[in-house]
């Protein structure tokens, strides 16, 4: 970890997700990139600038380990890979990759795993300009 005030934003204020906007997702629901039916990683980090654009600040993904499927994915047999159907540990570190370039990040790891350790933060992008509330641009005049 860093050292507080330097300059990674999530770590100088512990109450982030106060104001965060989270997204919840299933990688397997969200977005199909090689027709197969079945959401993936690729899918995932191709849609990082719509979800970005939407005002997402964080997304917390539902498990996506090898597992049986038989509790939504929730019985994970496998904590170190990643499901072949989500796409490769590259395709999940190249997703993970373009996330942290879009803005901070912090990850939240189940305690307890010998082999999770805790993970950097990465700075953020310059702020964008204030957008117009959604109210604001449908309001019938």
């Amino acid at each position: 970890m860093r050292a507080p005030g330097s300059g990674y934003p999530l770590e100088d204020d512990p109450l982030w997700y106060k104001d965060a906007i989270i997204y919840e997702l299933h990688v397997r629901a969200f977005y199909d990139s090689n027709g197969d039916g079945i959401g993936d990683f690729r899918g995932l980090t191709q849609k990082l600038d719509y979800l970005q654009d939407l005002g997402v600040t964080a997304i917390w993904l539902l498990p996506f380990y090898p597992s049986p499927l038989r509790d939504d994915g929730y019985d994970i047999a496998d904590y170190t890979s990643i499901h072949p159907h989500y796409g490769t540990l590259r395709d999940f570190r190249t997703f993970l990759r373009e996330a942290h370039r879009r803005g901070p990040a912090r990850h939240h790891r189940a305690g307890g795993q010998p082999h999770l350790r805790p993970a950097p933060l990465v700075p953020a992008r310059p702020p964008r300009p204030p957008r117009q509330p959604l109210v604001e641009l449908l309001r019938v005049e």
